[in-house]
């Protein structure tokens, strides 16, 4: 066979599989280049049946199309005298969020947050718990919540007044807006003293140990501020009232009993020149 014949036949087979592959592969996607794969649906496909989930190391809720009927149903037991308890659970190899103590005060948190349309921040108390590690819990979305309504502890603040500064005590998880007789009458014998004065005022908020580092931090400002709000409606100018917030860092009272919390939630005034 000369060279010329044998360019030719070369050719053509070239041609031939050239035409096979592009029907195959282009044409009817046939082709084949490695063994069969079959798609795998992800590892954390959540319960579908329950309204609200959360995936194992995730502080993000779930919820699906049960959720806001779930959640009315949970507000129907809301009255004027009561709280509502968030407990977020935990397992003891997930991981601690920044600003956390724990995973399931992160969960609280978020939850915290998800009903915040429904009841305010004030009428809610955060706890964690650490639960058994849950079987299969690292490949779907599990329950990690309890719900309980409890009775308010402090109904009203306290006023204690001392030689070198003044504790306003507050009601549970409080930083509204409300004042009581015994708190308008010390902070307007305050205010009149201040305006009359070149006097410069300290309000440094805390709070009791239940809830984030990062929360209480953000309760203890928001306690002060309600004191200079009052303040400078009564005259008071801003110049003159500092803030401060220690959150849950400094306990003057243990937080293992509701005594002890009531203590802790406080508001310290100091005068100074």
């Amino acid at each position: 066979m000369n060279t010329k014949a044998f360019l030719v036949l070369l050719l053509s087979f070239g041609w031939i599989w050239f035409c096979q592959h592009w029907h195959c592969c282009w044409i009817t996607q046939s082709c084949m280049t490695g063994p069969a794969v079959t798609a795998v649906t992800s590892p954390k496909s959540p319960h579908l049946d329950s309204p609200l989930i959360f995936d194992w190391s995730a502080s993000e809720p779930i919820t699906n199309n049960s959720y806001n009927s779930y959640a009315s149903s949970l507000m129907e037991e809301l009255t004027d005298d009561n709280i509502l308890e968030i407990t977020g659970t935990y397992e003891s190899d997930e991981p601690i969020p920044d600003g956390y103590d724990n995973m399931g005060m992160a969960r609280a948190e978020a939850i915290r947050d998800l009903l915040s349309d429904q009841i305010a921040g004030e009428r809610v108390r955060l706890v964690s718990m650490m639960v058994s590690d849950r079987k299969g819990s690292k490949e779907q979305g599990f329950v990690s919540h309890t719900f309980k309504w409890i009775k308010a502890e402090v109904d009203e603040s306290e006023i204690v007044r001392l030689a070198d500064k003044t504790i306003i005590l507050f009601p549970f998880n409080s930083a509204s807006n409300k004042t009581d007789p015994k708190m308008d009458a010390y902070l307007s014998d305050l205010a009149q003293e201040l305006k009359s004065s070149r006097q410069v005022v300290h309000l440094t908020g805390h709070t009791d140990g239940i809830g984030s580092k990062a929360y209480n931090k953000r309760l203890g400002m928001k306690r002060a501020r309600k004191i200079r709000r009052i303040l400078i409606a009564k005259g008071v100018r801003r110049a003159k009232i500092k803030l401060h917030s220690e959150g849950m860092a400094e306990p003057v009272a243990t937080n293992d009993t509701d005594e002890g919390r009531s203590q802790n939630r406080r508001v310290v005034v100091t005068v100074e020149e």
